[in-house]
């Protein structure tokens, strides 16, 4: 390993580290505080990083400047990832869909919310010349039937833009440096209008926002804040003790039975004997492993299991059995049982 290798290795060790240090206790549990990486990515120089491009080989990216990002990621997935002004090859980081979706989330498996730098459109929206970016081009050609620039079409592109690339909002969101109205009423406007590319095909889509939407509600819900917010309203709506006790029950019997169960494999042998391994479900207290010779589970049988392995016996040979699982847990009194698992054969 070379020097840029371990530099590499240690500065994204060190993110995740600090990363699960901040968002998770010593059991696992989360704090509800979230921490945010920056700046994604190649934001190499101070000076002029509003208009600076680094370029670059892919192999040096991802090698040097990405493998940092990655480690952090893939070990602690931090609850936000923030874009940085810069363009990479020519296209700024915070429109850059290969950047934001294809590496971050697909690639690297990241879940959760992604944010620009403060106001990054001032770059790119006409408010210091109209000169960075590819996407400049295609916004002047949107432009060019109404015999002029205008700046809110500009703006509602760049954010069409942007939610496709893979950020869930811009930073800080209200009407200022000379922007023409807040980010919503950008929004609102891109979808009602209808603005469309020299294609035909619609810039501002419904599914980018409700993903981004989707996004920033799944963080705040693992706010410390949210949580402590709901778990004072639901005593608050609570008349006595045993009502809010049912209340908190009614909450685990939902959160059991939204766990889905992943049965692993279905091993047989020369004995009728099956062995069924599941992934163990945290809280189960029992298995209940249903099989059948119809793929419909008609005539089915049920054997119920205390572990997440079991053998399970009088199979007739020379049959084929379809095989389905589901985790049991006895809650106020009452068995509480998953959605079935996959089903093998």
């Amino acid at each position: 390993m070379n020097f840029i290798d371990c530099m590499v290795q240690i500065s994204g060790t060190t993110a995740a580290a600090e990363t699960k240090g901040v968002q998770t206790y010593e059991d696992g549990t989360k704090t509800g505080v979230g921490v945010t990486l920056k700046h994604f990515a190649f934001n190499n120089q101070e000076s002029e990083r509003f208009n600076n491009n680094s370029v670059m080989s892919e192999r040096a990216a991802r090698e040097i400047y990405l493998k940092g990002f990655q480690i952090a990621v893939e070990k602690a997935q931090p609850d936000y990832i923030m874009s940085s002004y810069n363009s990479i090859n020519g296209v700024q980081t915070f429109l850059h869909y290969g950047l934001l979706t294809e590496i971050l989330r697909n690639e690297w498996g990241f879940r959760d919310f992604v944010m620009t730098d403060w106001n990054p459109m001032d770059n790119f929206t006409g408010r210091r010349g109209l000169k960075y970016g590819k996407m400049v081009d295609t916004f002047k050609k949107v432009a060019e039937p109404k015999g002029k620039l205008d700046y809110t079409d500009f703006d509602v592109c760049a954010r069409a833009q942007l939610m496709y690339a893979g950020n869930d909002s811009e930073m800080p969101g209200a009407a200022n440096y000379g922007v023409t109205s807040p980010n919503t009423e950008l929004v609102y406007k891109g979808l009602n209008a209808n603005i469309v590319d020299e294609n035909g095909n619609a810039l501002m889509r419904l599914g980018d926002l409700q993903r981004s939407a989707i996004n920033m509600l799944n963080v705040i819900l693992q706010t410390r804040i949210f949580q402590t917010d709901f778990y004072e309203k639901a005593q608050a709506d609570a008349k006595d003790k045993a009502a809010a006790e049912t209340k908190l029950k009614a909450l685990e019997t939902l959160k059991f039975q939204s766990v889905k169960v992943k049965l692993k494999s279905v091993k047989s042998n020369a004995k009728k004997t099956a062995k069924v391994t599941v992934r163990k479900v945290d809280g189960a207290e029992k298995y209940q492993i249903t099989y059948s010779t119809k793929s419909n589970f008609k005539k089915a049988k049920t054997v119920t299991v205390k572990k997440a392995s079991a053998s399970v016996k009088k199979f007739k040979s020379k049959k084929t059995y379809y095989v389905k699982v589901r985790a049991l847990k006895t809650i106020a009194g009452k068995t509480v049982k998953t959605d079935y698992s996959n089903v093998k054969k």
